[in-house]
C-alpha cells in the first residue's frame, strides 16, 4: 500500500475509499477520468467567451445572478448598494432586457426593481445582470489606433440566460470596436493622401 493510499485511508476512516482507491490504481489510463490532460470539447454551437471578449478589448466588472442575490424579495448588501449607485443605467439595462417585465418604467428605487424580480424568482429564473467595461478607442489625426483603460465606458445588461447577457455584451463592445475601426480606415486614407507625391 502506498504512503498516499495509507494517508487518505487514516485521514477518512473509510475502508470502502481506499478500496475504490485501489481498483482505480489498476486501471488502464483510458478508462481513468480525463483531468488535466486536455480540455473536455466544447458543444459545437459554443464559442469560447475569451477570445471574444479580448479581441474587442471588453471585460465584465460585475456579475450578478439575481435570482441568488434577492433575499426576503429585497437584493443582498452590498448587491444592493451597487444597483442604487448606478439605479438609472440598471433600470435601464433591465427594460432593454425585457420588455415584458411590468413595473420597470414606474420603479423609482432599487427595492421596486427587486420587488418585480422576485416575483418572478418564485416561478421562473429572473436572470442575471452584468456590468461590462470597455476603453474609448482613439484614432489620432495619423491614423494611430490605441486605447486606455482609465479612459473607458461601462454599461449594464440584462437577461433571463447567462450566454444571452454574454452575447449582448459582445455585440456591444464589437459594434464599438468596429467603428472604431472604421474611424481608423478613414484617418489612415486621409494621411495616405496627403502624403507627398500620393496625389
Amino acid at each position: 500500500m502506498s504512503r498516499y493510499e495509507t494517508t487518505i485511508d487514516a485521514h477518512c476512516g473509510n475502508q470502502n475509499r481506499l478500496q475504490s482507491i485501489k481498483r482505480m490504481s489498476i486501471r488502464s489510463k483510458s478508462d481513468r477520468p480525463n483531468f488535466g490532460e486536455r480540455p473536455m470539447p466544447l458543444p459545437e454551437r459554443h464559442v469560447r467567451i475569451h477570445p471574444r471578449f479580448f479581441v474587442n478589448s471588453v471585460r465584465l466588472e460585475e456579475i450578478i445572478h439575481i435570482d441568488a442575490a434577492l433575499c426576503d424579495d429585497i437584493f443582498i448588501d452590498p448587491v444592493r448598494s451597487r444597483l442604487h449607485a448606478e439605479f438609472n443605467e440598471v433600470r435601464e439595462a433591465l427594460i432593454l432586457g425585457d420588455q415584458s417585465l411590468r413595473g420597470l418604467r414606474t420603479a423609482t428605487n432599487v427595492d421596486d426593481l427587486a420587488a418585480i424580480l422576485a416575483s418572478i424568482a418564485w416561478d421562473f429564473e429572473a436572470g442575471f445582470m452584468v456590468k461590462a467595461r470597455q476603453p474609448y478607442f482613439i484614432v489620432d489625426s495619423e491614423g494611430v489606433f490605441g486605447y486606455s483603460w482609465e479612459l473607458s465606458r461601462t454599461q449594464w445588461f440584462f437577461a433571463r440566460a447567462y450566454e444571452t447577457v454574454l452575447e449582448r455584451v459582445y455585440q456591444w463592445a464589437s459594434a464599438n470596436h468596429a467603428e472604431a475601426h472604421a474611424r481608423l480606415a478613414g484617418a489612415s486614407g486621409a494621411a495616405r493622401l496627403s502624403l507627398p507625391g500620393s496625389a
